[in-house]
């Protein structure tokens, strides 16, 4: 009787050390899904903040919603979503640049992770985009979207460069 005591208390606790294990890596999950739900990881991130928001000259339009905001230059600038990403592509918008020439414009963008080591990613490709009534933009995207982290955005438009962090 004895060993199979002792059968059925380790068989236990390797249920239990299982089910342990599955929910730290549900928390970990659940935490690098949601950053905002977990507190102040992004607290030694220097993220842009909107204060140093950017106002787009005439003609045009702050498009900005609650929570993103207009930064960059007078030669350039994008709309930041400081706490997003999924789903989204960057906009840009650079006046003087002609979006009649029938060429893609060459913005670059490049996507470095300032919180850990990780490879730096760039944009594959950029768009000219329009909405009826404003003037033209740009969109681009990347192949794989940034992870959760701390990341400096840097976008690079004839001899224009505006740089961001945000916390992904």
């Amino acid at each position: 009787m004895a060993i199979r005591f002792l059968w059925i208390s380790n068989a236990v606790l390797a249920v239990f050390a299982c089910a342990c294990v599955l929910i730290h890596a549900n928390a970990i999950e659940a935490q690098s899904s949601h950053p905002q739900a977990i507190g102040n990881r992004d607290q030694g991130c220097p993220v842009t903040k909107e204060a140093d928001a950017f106002v787009p000259p005439s003609p045009y339009k702050n498009t900005s919603s609650s929570g993103s905001f207009f930064f960059g230059t007078p030669k350039l600038w994008t709309l930041i979503h400081p706490r997003s990403w999924t789903g989204q592509k960057l906009v840009w918008w650079s006046p003087g640049n002609d979006q009649n020439t029938g060429t893609p414009p060459r913005l670059t963008v490049t996507f470095k992770r300032l919180d850990v080591s990780a490879p730096l990613r760039m944009t594959n490709h950029a768009n000219w985009a329009f909405i009826n009534g404003q003037p033209p933009f740009i969109t681009t995207g990347i192949n794989a979207p940034p992870t959760v982290g701390c990341w400096d955005i840097t976008g690079r438009l004839a001899g224009a460069e505006v740089k961001y962090i945000v916390w992904l």
